[in-house]
C-alpha cells in the first residue's frame, strides 16, 4: 500500500518529466536560423526517400517536394506543366520501298501535290532516307493518314509483317546469336522485347525473306521451344509520337540545367531496373526515347495509347550522370547514405538519424516555410510536441481520432485517396451472372459501418473506377445502403426467401457464395468476416476461404476458378481501363477477373484508349462509369485515407480541403490550374530530324501484374544479363488497399 501511494504521487512529476523530454525533443529539430517553419512528427523510422518506389502516402508526398515530374497533377485535379513547359502529339508513318529512287520519286508526287491538300491531311512533313520514307503528320489519329497512303499505292510500297516470336527463355540472347548470322537482318525494321520470352518484329522487305530465315532458324533449334505468330501485314507502319519541350529553367541543385538526356535515361532505367512506377503499362509501349535538343525529348511509342501521357504524370526525373553512377542494382544502397538529387521545389539541406530537414531550392517571396521531420517518437511524445506547439502536423494512431476531433487545436484533414477496396464478382457464376443479384449485393452491404468497424476515420466511399478528384473522373453518386432495395431485386432474379432456413433459393439451389480474401492479413479476414455476416442477412450462404496471395492470383482469379474475392487496386491517373474490363482479356490468364463481356463496354474502353486529347476524356468516361455502374462486375468497399492532425492555427499558403492535405499544399501556394497544353505543338524543324539518339538497347518492361499489399517488397531486380535473364517479379506495392 504504501509503494502504491508513493507511485500516485510521483505520477505528477513523472508526466512532467516526459513532457519536458518531448518538447525538447521537438524543439530539437525545430530550431532553424531564421526561426520559422514547420515540424512535421513521421510516423515510424525515417522513410528511404526512394523516387521510384515509396513504401507509403507519407514519404511519396517528401519525394514530391523534391523532385519534379514533367507534368503533374494541379490541386484543382487538371494537368499542369512540370519540368515541361508544354507537350503535344504527332503521327510519324514510315512506308519502305524496292529502292532508294522508287522511295524519292514517292516523296516528291507528295511534294508536287497542292497545300491544301496537305492541311486536309494533316501532313507536316514527308522526309526519304535510303529506301524509306518516313511521314509526319500532326495528329495521331490514325486514320489520317488513309488518303495519302492511297496517293503512293502506285508507287508499290514494300508489304510490312508484324512477328511475335515467344519462347521459353532466353530471347534476347537467341536473337542476339540469329543477328550475328541473318543475311536478311537489315529487313527488320523494330524490335521490341516483352521480358525475356516474347519478342515482336517489324519486318519489311521482299517479301518473306526475313520471315522465313527467322522461322528456319528457329525450328532448328526445337529445344528452344519457340513459336512464330504472324500478327498481321500492312503497307505502313503507324506510330504515335509525344514530344516534350522543358522548360529553360529548371535546374538540379548544382545549378546545371536540366536536359532532355536527363529524362530519358531515367525512362530507360525504370523500363530497364522493373521499378512498378504508376501507370507502368504505358512505359511498357515505348519504342524508342530521342533527344533531338537538350530541350525537347521525343517518344515514339508500338501502340495508339493516349492515356500514354499519364505515364510522365508525376514521375520524378533524375540526372542522367547520377543514375549512370547508381545503377539499380545498387539503388537501395545508394539512398541509404544519400538521397537523390532532384529538380524540385525542395531540397534537403540536413539528414541525420531520424531528423530530416528540406529547405526551398529558390527564395521567393513570400519564402516557402522550411520543413523540419523527425521520426522514431512514440505516440505520448508526439502528443506532447503538439500540446506544447512544437510539432505543426502528425500523423495519429486511428484509435485517438476520436479525442482529437474534440480538440480545438487540431485540425483532422486528409491526402486524397490512392487506392481501393472491392469484393470482384465471377461474372459467370450461376447466381452472380445475374447484374440484378450483384446490384443487390451492393445495396445490401453497409460500407459505412464496415469502415467504423474496421478502419474508423481512414475509410471514403467512392463507386466510380477513375481516381477521385481527376478533371475527367465523373460525379457518381455513393449508392445508399438500402436492403429493402436489395430484397426486391433479388426476388425479381428469382431468389425467393426460404421460410425456414432464412437462405434464398430458386429450384436449382440455394444462394452460396465461396469470398476469397487475403489468408494472413487480419483486417481483410475480419473484412469477410463482416461481409459474410450482412450478406448472411440477406439470404445468401457465404463461405469464407483464406489463401495465400500468390494462390489467389495464380491459381483463382487468373484461372477464374472463384465466385467473389476481396482485392485491392491502386488508382492511377491513366484513363486507359481496357485491361480490366474489355472482352479481350476476360478469358483465363487476362486481367478482367470478372469475367465481363459487354459490347457496349468494349466499344467505349477501345474509345477511350485511343483518345489523345485530355479534353474529350470526360465525356467518354462518363459514359464508361454508367455502363458499369449498370452492370455490377465489382462491389466498391471503401478508399483508403490518410488521417493527419494540423494545427488549426497554422496560417496556409491557399485555400485546402480538408480531405486534400499533401504536404506542397502546406508549403508552397497553389498554382492555378491552367487548361491542358493543346494536343497539338509546334513540332521540330527539319535540321532537328538528324539530331536524334539511337534507342535504348533492349529494354525489358515490368510485366503487367495486379498490385498487392499483401506482399512483402523486395528490392527490384537488377537488369539481366545478357544470357540469363532474371526470375524474380517487380516489387509489388505495400498500399493496393486500406486497412494493409
Amino acid at each position: 500500500m504504501r509503494l502504491l501511494r508513493l507511485s500516485l504521487a510521483l505520477l505528477p512529476v513523472i508526466a512532467g518529466v516526459v513532457t519536458w523530454w518531448a518538447a525538447r525533443t521537438s524543439t530539437q529539430v525545430r530550431k532553424d536560423p531564421e526561426g520559422h517553419g514547420l515540424t512535421i512528427m513521421l510516423p515510424g523510422a525515417m522513410p528511404l526517400l526512394n523516387p521510384f518506389w515509396q513504401s507509403g502516402e507519407i514519404e511519396r508526398q517528401i519525394v514530391d517536394l523534391l523532385h519534379q515530374p514533367m507534368v503533374r497533377i494541379g490541386q484543382e485535379g487538371h494537368l499542369q506543366p512540370g519540368l515541361a513547359a508544354g507537350w503535344g502529339w504527332s503521327q510519324r508513318v514510315t512506308c519502305w520501298f524496292a529502292n532508294a529512287d522508287i522511295a524519292r520519286s514517292a516523296a516528291e508526287h507528295l511534294q508536287s501535290l497542292d497545300a491544301d491538300r496537305w492541311i486536309e491531311w494533316q501532313l507536316d512533313e514527308v522526309n526519304p532516307q535510303g529506301t524509306e520514307l518516313s511521314l509526319k503528320f500532326a495528329s495521331p489519329d490514325p486514320s489520317h493518314p488513309d488518303a495519302v497512303l492511297r496517293e503512293l499505292a502506285s508507287f508499290d510500297p514494300l508489304p510490312i509483317d508484324f512477328i511475335r516470336v515467344s519462347a521459353q527463355d532466353q530471347m534476347r540472347a537467341f536473337h542476339a546469336h540469329f543477328l550475328k548470322t541473318s543475311v536478311e537482318q537489315g529487313q527488320i525494321r523494330r524490335t521490341w522485347f516483352d521480358a525475356d520470352h516474347t519478342a515482336e518484329f517489324v519486318i519489311s522487305g521482299t517479301p518473306g525473306n526475313a520471315v522465313e530465315e527467322m522461322r528456319q532458324y528457329y525450328e532448328s533449334r526445337p529445344d528452344i521451344g519457340a513459336q512464330l505468330t504472324l500478327l498481321g501485314r500492312v503497307a505502313a507502319l503507324r506510330e504515335p509520337v509525344l514530344e516534350f519541350r522543358l522548360k529553360p529553367d529548371a535546374t538540379w541543385p548544382d545549378k546545371t540545367p536540366v536536359t532532355s538526356a536527363d529524362a530519358a535515361a531515367t525512362a530507360r532505367y525504370v523500363i530497364d531496373s522493373g521499378w512498378p512506377v504508376p501507370n507502368h503499362e504505358s512505359f511498357r509501349q515505348i519504342q524508342s526515347l530521342d533527344t533531338p535538343q537538350p530541350d525537347r525529348l521525343r517518344i515514339v511509342y508500338r501502340d495508339f495509347l493516349g492515356a500514354a501521357l499519364c505515364g510522365w504524370v508525376d514521375f520524378p526525373i533524375l540526372p542522367a550522370s547520377w543514375l549512370e553512377r547508381n545503377p539499380p542494382d545498387t539503388l537501395l544502397a545508394s539512398l541509404a547514405t544519400q538521397v537523390a538529387p532532384g529538380a524540385g521545389d525542395y531540397q534537403v539541406t540536413a539528414r541525420r538519424g531520424d531528423a530530416l530537414i528540406l529547405d526551398p531550392k529558390n527564395v521567393e517571396s513570400p519564402t516557402p516555410p522550411r520543413l523540419r521531420f523527425q521520426a522514431g517518437a512514440n505516440d505520448f511524445v508526439t502528443q506532447a510536441g503538439f500540446a506544447t506547439r512544437t510539432i505543426d502536423v502528425f500523423w495519429p494512431p486511428l484509435d485517438r481520432l476520436a479525442q482529437l476531433r474534440q480538440n480545438p487545436d487540431a485540425r483532422i484533414v486528409s491526402a486524397p485517396p490512392r487506392s481501393r477496396l472491392m469484393v470482384v464478382w465471377n461474372t459467370h457464376h450461376p447466381a452472380l451472372k445475374d447484374a440484378r443479384v450483384r446490384r443487390a449485393f451492393l445495396l445490401g452491404t453497409d460500407r459505412s459501418a464496415l469502415i467504423e468497424d474496421l478502419v474508423p476515420g481512414a475509410g471514403g466511399l467512392h463507386d466510380g473506377v477513375f481516381k477521385p478528384d481527376l478533371w475527367y473522373t465523373p460525379a457518381t453518386p455513393i449508392t445508399p445502403h438500402d436492403p429493402e432495395a436489395a430484397a426486391e431485386l433479388l426476388d425479381a432474379a428469382g431468389w425467393l426467401t426460404d421460410v425456414t432456413t432464412g437462405l434464398r433459393k430458386r429450384p436449382e439451389g440455394t444462394l452460396k457464395i465461396n469470398l476469397l480474401t487475403t489468408a494472413g492479413n487480419e483486417q481483410r479476414e475480419a473484412l469477410a468476416r463482416l461481409l459474410a455476416t450482412q450478406w448472411n442477412k440477406l439470404g445468401a450462404e457465404v463461405e469464407i476461404q483464406a489463401v495465400s496471395w500468390d494462390e489467389m492470383i495464380d491459381q483463382k482469379l487468373l484461372t477464374r476458378e472463384f465466385d467473389a474475392a476481396i482485392l485491392g487496386f491502386d488508382f492511377e491517373t491513366s484513363w486507359d481501363q481496357l485491361p480490366l474490363w474489355h472482352s479481350s482479356q476476360a478469358r483465363p490468364g487476362g486481367l478482367n477477373f470478372s469475367g465481363l463481356s459487354d459490347r457496349q463496354t468494349d466499344l467505349l474502353l477501345e474509345t477511350l484508349r485511343t483518345t489523345f486529347n485530355p479534353d474529350a476524356v470526360p465525356a467518354i468516361a462518363e459514359d464508361l462509369q454508367k455502363r458499369l455502374t449498370q452492370l455490377s462486375p465489382v462491389l466498391p468497399l471503401f478508399t483508403d485515407l490518410q488521417p493527419a492532425v494540423l494545427r488549426s492555427s497554422l496560417k496556409l499558403p491557399g485555400p485546402m480541403p480538408d480531405s486534400r492535405l499533401t504536404l506542397r499544399a502546406l508549403a508552397l501556394p497553389p498554382e492555378a490550374d491552367k487548361p491542358t497544353p493543346a494536343p497539338h505543338m509546334r513540332l521540330p524543324e527539319k535540321e532537328d530530324e538528324n539530331l536524334t539518339t539511337p534507342p535504348p538497347t533492349a529494354p525489358i518492361p515490368p510485366p503487367m501484374r495486379l498490385p498487392s499489399d499483401d506482399e512483402p517488397v523486395p528490392p527490384p531486380p537488377p537488369p539481366p544479363p545478357p544470357v540469363e535473364p532474371t526470375a524474380d517479379p517487380p516489387p509489388a506495392p505495400k498500399e493496393a488497399a486500406p486497412g494493409s
